[in-house]
């Protein structure tokens, strides 16, 4: 699972490297948020994973992300 965790950590390493997100956020809660959803949703839910599913899961994040700390 360490692995596949630090593979869905990349992405936010990036957006912080290039300024995207702010150098304080906590990337491995951040990486339990955005992906925490999508897991539950299929593996418990059995549910499918629209893309305004993960939007929403994003826009929802960055939005909190934007006025925290």
């Amino acid at each position: 699972m360490q692995g596949q965790h630090e593979r869905d950590r990349l992405p936010l390493e990036r957006a912080v490297a290039r300024g995207e997100l702010r150098s304080d956020v906590y990337l491995d809660c951040a990486v339990e948020q955005l992906v925490g959803p999508i897991y539950y949703r299929v593996l418990v839910a059995g549910g499918p994973v629209p893309p305004e599913f993960t939007d929403q899961v994003v826009d929802g994040f960055l939005d909190r992300s934007a006025w925290e700390g």
